[in-house]
C-alpha cells in the first residue's frame, strides 16, 4: 500500500482509502489469517499471516491454524454440520434444536461438544412509538395507544410466557423476559426488574383503562379514536423458527383478550432494511441487552434515530416521559469508570424499561456454542454475545488440533503474497 500513500506518490488521502477492490485478494490486514481465495456467495479461504504480532507464552508465533473455511449456509444447516462434524463451530441460537443437539452430543462417537451459558438471549415485541413517520391516520392512531403505558402494561399481562417457552422448545430452557437486560448479562438485578404475570383479567382492565374496548361485538378490540379494529402487524425474519413460534402462541393468546396480532415474515436479505428504516408497525426479535454498549440503537433512545421503534422526523422526537431516565442511566453508565456508579445506573436503566413495558418480553434462553471436539483450546466459559460469538469469542489465533485429528487442508504451502 506504500505508493498509493499521498506522502509517496499516491494521489490523495481518499484515494488511498479506497485502494483495495473490494472482491481483491488477498486484502492487507492485521489479523491472525488473510483471505487468499473468495468465490461469492459460496467460500472464502483464509491462510495463516506470517507477519502477525502475537505470541504464545514460549515465543511461538500465533495462530496454530494454517487454514480456516467459512462456507455460507444457513442457520439451521449450520447447527446441524455442527452436530454432524462437517462443521467445526456453530452459535446454537435455535431453542428449538436444543434437546436433539444435546441428545446426540451424550453419544460417545459424536464429534461436537456443546457449551452452554448463561441466559442471554431474549425476544421482544417492539412497539413504533413514532407519531410523525405514521403511513397513515389508522397507522397514527395505533402508534397513539401504543404510547399508552397501560395499553402496553396489558399486553404484557396478556402473554403466558412459559406456555410461549414450552411452544418453542420442551424443557427448562426458557425462562419468563420482561425487556431490558437478560438474567445473564452481569449487569442484571432481578429487584429492579418488573415481573408481570400472566394475568388475563388485568389485561383486559388495563385497555378498558385507556379506552381500548370491543364496540362492535366482533371479539376485537376497538381503537378508541374510531371504530375501527385493532389490528398489530408484527415483521420478523421468516427464516427464523424460533420467533414464528413465539409469534403464534401470542397470536392466540392475546386474541383471548381482543387484540389481533398479524405477523409479516420478511426476507432476511431485506429485513436488516425494514428494521433499521423504522417502516414498521410493530416488530418481533432477539434483542435482549447483555452489554448496553452493544447494538445501543436497537434498544436505547440514545439518540434521535434510535431506538429504530422510536425514530425522529426532522430532526425532532416525540419522546415518552420516560424514555429521558433511560437515556440519563446509559449516558451515566458510559461516562463514569466508577463500577458502583455504573451498577446503579443499569438498576435504572432496568427499572425504566420494566415499569414501564418499553419493550414487551417473552422469553430467555440460555446459549450454546457448538465446538467439535478435535479443536483444542476453546474455553467453556466464554459467554456467547458477551464478548462476540462463537469464534470471535474464543481467541480462534490459540486454537489448535493435534496432529493426529487434523485433516487435510484446501490450499497447502500457500503464503499471501503481495503484488
Amino acid at each position: 500500500m506504500k505508493k498509493k500513500h499521498p506522502k509517496y506518490g499516491g494521489e490523495s488521502y481518499d484515494a488511498y482509502a479506497s485502494a483495495l477492490p473490494a472482491d481483491g485478494v488477498p486484502p492487507v490486514v492485521l489479523g491472525a489469517w488473510v483471505p487468499v481465495a473468495y468465490k461469492p456467495d459460496e467460500l472464502v479461504v483464509l491462510r495463516r499471516n506470517p507477519y502477525y504480532f502475537k505470541v504464545d507464552e514460549t515465543g511461538q508465533q500465533l495462530p496454530y491454524y494454517n487454514e480456516m473455511l467459512f462456507r455460507l449456509s444457513t442457520w439451521g444447516d449450520r447447527t446441524a454440520q455442527a452436530v454432524a462434524g462437517t462443521g467445526d463451530f456453530s452459535n446454537m441460537e435455535d431453542p428449538g434444536n436444543y434437546v436433539e443437539a444435546l441428545k446426540q452430543s451424550q453419544s460417545e462417537d459424536s464429534p461436537v461438544k456443546v457449551n452452554f451459558g448463561p441466559r442471554t438471549l431474549g425476544w421482544q415485541l417492539m412497539l413504533n412509538y413514532s407519531l410523525a413517520t405514521a403511513e397513515d391516520e389508522y397507522d397514527r392512531a395505533l402508534r397513539t395507544l401504543f404510547r399508552e403505558t397501560d395499553f402496553r402494561l396489558g399486553l404484557s399481562h396478556a402473554l403466558d410466557r412459559d406456555a410461549i417457552g414450552q411452544a418453542v422448545a420442551r424443557g427448562p430452557f426458557a425462562y419468563p423476559y420482561m425487556g431490558g437486560l437478560v438474567s445473564g448479562s452481569p449487569a442484571y438485578d432481578a429487584d429492579s426488574t418488573n415481573f408481570r404475570p400472566f394475568d388475563q383479567e388485568k389485561a383486559k382492565a388495563l385497555f378498558d383503562s385507556v379506552g381500548a374496548v370491543d364496540t362492535d361485538g366482533n371479539g376485537i378490540r376497538n381503537l378508541p379514536s374510531g371504530g375501527e379494529d385493532i389490528t398489530i402487524v408484527v415483521v420478523y425474519p421468516n427464516n427464523r423458527n424460533e420467533q414464528r413460534k413465539q409469534l403464534d402462541a401470542m397470536t392466540s393468546q392475546l386474541a383471548e383478550v381482543g387484540i389481533e396480532l398479524r405477523p409479516r415474515g420478511i426476507d432476511e436479505t431485506n429485513f436488516d432494511a425494514v428494521r433499521t428504516s423504522g417502516a414498521f408497525t410493530a416488530r418481533f426479535g432477539r434483542e435482549g441487552i447483555i452489554n448496553p454498549t452493544r447494538q445501543t440503537c436497537r434498544n436505547l433512545p440514545v439518540s434521535l434515530n434510535c431506538p429504530h421503534f422510536h425514530k425522529a422526523s426532522d430532526g425532532k422526537k416525540d419522546f415518552l416521559d420516560f424514555e429521558q431516565d433511560i437515556a440519563d442511566a446509559y449516558a451515566t453508565y458510559v461516562s463514569t469508570s466508577d463500577v458502583a456508579l455504573q451498577a446503579q445506573a443499569m438498576r435504572d436503566l432496568q427499572k425504566a424499561i420494566t415499569d414501564n413495558a418499553y419493550v414487551i418480553g417473552t422469553i430467555q434462553v440460555p446459549a450454546a456454542l457448538l465446538v467439535n471436539k478435535r479443536v483444542k483450546n476453546a474455553h467453556p466459559g466464554t459467554p456467547v454475545r458477551l464478548y462476540e460469538w462463537a469464534e470471535d469469542g474464543v481467541m480462534r489465533e490459540r486454537l489448535y488440533t493435534p496432529s493426529t485429528d487434523q485433516i487435510d487442508e484446501i490450499l497447502p504451502n500457500v503464503i499471501p503474497e503481495y503484488n
